[in-house]
């Protein structure tokens, strides 16, 4: 015997108890509660999961219009059939039409248990299809997520292949011109300096993977010491000062820092990686200015440029892996875009936040702020 959960809408107990008697010579076994307002109507919906609703069409306090409405307010998908002994005609029609699925007089209930069953049946199999359907989406968005991730890992590989190759490249072929027979003291040493810069571009390009590898894997572990971070600018910009010929690296502390408990080692990464991309997005050179001031119980860090700036638009995306913006190809930047999303990851792992303020066509300055001690 089928067991239903039927929801009745009627003023009338004995109806109510009549439709249930009706039901089960029709072979079910039944499971009724009777509700005659909307507010009971409401939390009966709510609270319970219904087979069925048998809504009467006139009552005191609620009618079946209104019991529709209410239903298709909560979206569900629950048969509701008038069955009423006073609508007429033309009530039954205006019913269908507000979405009743059938009607049945009380003086012809034995036509109830017929409909019922069907209508049942056909919620259970709208039900069915839209499982289908759900699921059938489900796979297609899992399957646009795979292709989308395979082409991610193509393009990455792709760039990174390049991007470790040019370093690769300068490497192995001032090596070979340094070891060659025939070379000046002078030559050799200018392509062992070459040797030099692009072994520590490699470094780097390796050490922003490897950061963002830990993070990925949740094994980025901070080793935090109570330091200042003025020895690690100077370091940073000894490191990078004969990168260019055509800019000028310069440091504006005041005389004292605040003391801020960082790991030394990322903050430098953090640092490398800003100086870098301000030398790097200043083709034409100038000056790359870091500086620092203690406000508000953190110390602030920033680095300038007088290059070539980014547009409003462009900067909400810098921060997000392998970004490269469309200036890079104009001025033909290398990287990989890997640098500032690096930057925030470390920065945020000390409880800090990092952004950009940026003119396009004057420059950048970078910030980032670290909790003072």
């Amino acid at each position: 015997m089928n067991q239903i959960k039927v929801l009745v809408v009627d003023d009338s107990k004995p109806d109510a108890i009549l439709l249930a008697r009706e039901l089960e010579r029709a072979g079910y076994s039944v499971v009724t509660k009777r509700v005659d307002t909307p507010e009971d109507m409401e939390q009966a919906l709510v609270s319970e999961k219904w087979n069925v609703i048998l809504c009467d069409y006139i009552m005191p306090h609620f009618s079946g219009p209104l019991a529709l409405e209410l239903l298709h307010k909560k979206g569900l998908d629950i048969p509701i059939i008038i069955v009423s002994g006073q609508v007429g005609e033309d009530a039954a029609v205006e019913a269908m039409k507000l979405g009743a699925n059938d009607y049945v007089m009380k003086t012809n209930l034995k036509r109830l248990g017929p409909v019922v069953e069907r209508e049942i049946a056909e919620a259970n199999g709208r039900r069915q299809r839209r499982k289908a359907e759900q699921e059938l989406k489900a796979k297609e968005e899992e399957l646009r997520v795979a292709r989308k991730i395979d082409a991610i890992k193509d393009e990455f590989i792709g760039l990174i292949s390049h991007e470790l190759k040019t370093p690769l490249t300068v490497i192995i072929g001032a090596a070979n011109v340094a070891t060659s027979e025939g070379i000046g003291q002078e030559e050799a040493r200018e392509m062992m300096e070459e040797v030099a810069r692009s072994a520590e571009a490699l470094s780097a390009m390796v050490d922003n993977l490897l950061e963002l590898s830990r993070y990925q894997s949740d094994r980025l572990n901070l080793q935090a010491k109570q330091i200042s971070v003025e020895p690690i600018i100077h370091s940073v910009i000894d490191k990078l000062n004969n990168k260019s010929s055509i800019h000028h690296l310069a440091v504006e502390l005041p005389h004292e820092l605040p003391l801020v408990s960082v790991d030394s080692i990322r903050i430098e990464r953090v640092l490398y990686n800003l100086i870098e991309n301000a030398i790097k997005y200043s083709p034409k050179g100038g000056e790359v200015r870091v500086s620092g001031r203690h406000q508000n119980g953190q110390l602030i860090v920033g680095v300038s440029d007088q290059g070539i700036g980014i547009k409003p638009e462009d900067q909400p995306k810098l921060f997000q892996s392998f970004q490269r913006l469309e200036v890079q190809n104009k001025y033909d930047i290398s990287g990989v875009g890997l640098g500032l999303r690096v930057c925030q990851i470390l920065v945020e792992a000390h409880g800090g936040r990092i952004w950009v303020e940026s003119t396009p066509g004057v420059g950048s300055t970078f910030y980032f702020a670290l909790p003072s001690c």
